[in-house]
């Protein structure tokens, strides 16, 4: 056994994040952590890895047992060059090279972190565990900007790895094809679940049903249980009063029998209302969220989106170039591209259009954009603040979409910087619901995302009537949304296919 997790407690201010937490970690173990956005599966993480302080049980780590950790937002100086990240973890700078060509980014050794995609960052940690000789990973959403290079390198470097891994994930294709248990995170409670992420949904599925049962059956027996205990104290009381319209001659010989009948009622009455105050009430079954103002997109809808013509992508040197490019409305696109190939860069210009002669955005075109590293969020403002500061949207339409997108009350009063990252995520996508943008962006949109929070997005997706141009990895998401069109970088320029290829 690796790593020994023993009745974890973790508070942050009032709010108590972790409840008596406790699971083990042995030798070929391979661990789903998978819970609501702000649930405490990162804060779980940091404490395993010694970054973050407990308070209240302990981590028991085998003596001599090393752990590597990828952290979902990685925490480095934009000066740092990856050459100088990595050389830490072997003095072979030709193991370096060999492992990052393995990785399909041969070309950012000398590259400073500040210049670096986010995918490409994400590929320098996993070189990073791939040179560092541990027992145990923990991959905090490892999947997050990962092109299909990228994570196939990964999915077949876990298959490889002899030791134990525990992995946050929103990736349910990735999940299933690498874990063998799924640890749910709720409430500050974990349950375990045997199985890769299809069968924990199906458990789910079963649990949820035989709770909705339970409930609807405890419903019927409380309200029996009331009509009956009413029906008998109302018999009592009856014959309470009937005893007053018996004759003179009759009352003392029937009084009695009438009393006690009234009596034994009574109690019967008593004895259902006990019954009922000792019975444990369920909690009612949880909704499924749903979205009732869904992307609703307003202004004209114009046929010519935006028009491109000889554009060459990039800042210190030319990426690719789009030689024709024309989006039309209602068009749903996939960009698809190595990291760093591209696929920022080009959506960045087409935001700046103004600043590119080749680049034409039709009149009453409005775009609705969800950048990577939400941009556009100011960590100073509440979630409240971000929405009212929307023409037309007023506190009570602010809370309401904040619920809608399960932004807890307590919190949406709060600074924006104590969110956690999928919780930005949905602040911002509630923005672009808000703001009634008919062309819409997503870059990399389920980076950081719960997967009731990815469900509800790609149920408002499916249904937004607007056109749509997509960045992800996520090989459900794209298929559960209905892609139309897909552009695809490859080398020097951008070609166009009507499939997934």
């Amino acid at each position: 056994m690796y790593i020994e997790v023993i009745k974890l407690n973790k508070y942050f201010n009032e709010n108590k994040v972790l409840d008596d937490v406790s699971f083990t970690v042995a030798q070929g173990d391979r661990i789903g952590l998978v819970g609501e956005n702000g649930s405490g599966k990162t804060t779980l993480f940091k404490i395993m890895q010694g970054l973050l302080s407990n308070d209240g049980g302990s981590v028991n780590v085998k003596k001599g047992s090393k752990i590597a950790y990828v952290p979902q937002v990685p925490d480095i100086d934009d000066e740092t060059s990856v050459l100088d990240f990595l050389m830490p973890f072997t003095d072979l700078q030709y193991k370096i090279e060999e492992v990052l060509v393995t990785l399909g980014v041969a070309d950012i050794l000398e590259k400073e972190f500040g210049h670096l995609s986010g995918g490409q960052k994400t590929k320098v940690y996993l070189a990073r565990i791939a040179l560092h000789d541990a027992d145990v990973l923990l991959l905090d959403e490892p999947t997050n900007h990962l092109d299909e290079e990228g994570l196939e390198w990964l999915e077949n470097f876990i298959k490889r790895f002899k030791g134990a891994m525990m992995i946050i994930s929103h990736d349910r294709f990735f999940l299933d094809q690498t874990v063998k248990e799924i640890l749910e995170l709720k409430n500050g409670e974990v349950e375990s679940f045997g199985g890769n992420f299809t069968l924990y949904q199906e458990q789910k599925r079963i649990q949820k049903e035989a709770y909705a049962n339970q409930y609807e059956t405890q419903q019927k027996e409380m309200k029996r249980l009331k009509k009956s205990s009413r029906e008998r104290k109302e018999e009592g009381n009856k014959r309470n009063a009937d005893r007053t319209n018996l004759r003179d001659n009759d009352k003392f010989g029937v009084n009695i029998i009438a009393d006690r009948a009234s009596q034994k009622a009574h109690r019967s009455g008593k004895s259902m209302e006990v019954r009922m105050d000792r019975t444990e009430v369920m909690d009612k079954p949880e909704k499924d969220s749903a979205l009732d103002m869904y992307f609703t997109p307003s202004g004209a809808q114009n046929s010519n989106v935006v028009w491109v013509r000889d554009l060459k992508v990039g800042f210190d040197e030319t990426l690719f170039t789009v030689r024709s490019l024309d989006i039309t409305y209602g068009d749903r696109i996939s960009l698809k591209g190595q990291n760093g190939s591209g696929k920022t860069t080009l959506i960045k210009n087409i935001l700046k259009s103004a600043d590119h002669d080749e680049i034409k955005v039709g009149p009453g075109v409005k775009i609705g954009y969800l950048s990577q590293d939400h941009s556009g969020l100011v960590l100073g403002d509440t979630a409240i603040d971000l929405l009212t500061s929307i023409e037309g949207v007023d506190k009570t339409a602010a809370y309401k979409v904040l619920s809608q997108i399960k932004i807890p009350p307590e919190q949406m009063k709060q600074e924006l910087k104590s969110f956690s990252e999928g919780q930005k995520t949905k602040l911002l996508l509630a923005k672009i619901m808000a703001e009634g943008a008919n062309f819409i962006i997503l870059d990399e949109p389920t980076n950081h995302l719960d997967f009731e929070a990815i469900d509800i997005i790609e149920s408002a997706i499916r249904d937004f009537p607007g056109t749509l141009l997509v960045v992800s990895h996520d090989r459900y998401f794209l298929k559960s949304i209905g892609i139309t069109k897909y552009l695809y970088i490859e080398g020097n320029k951008m070609r166009e296919s009507l499939r997934d290829e």
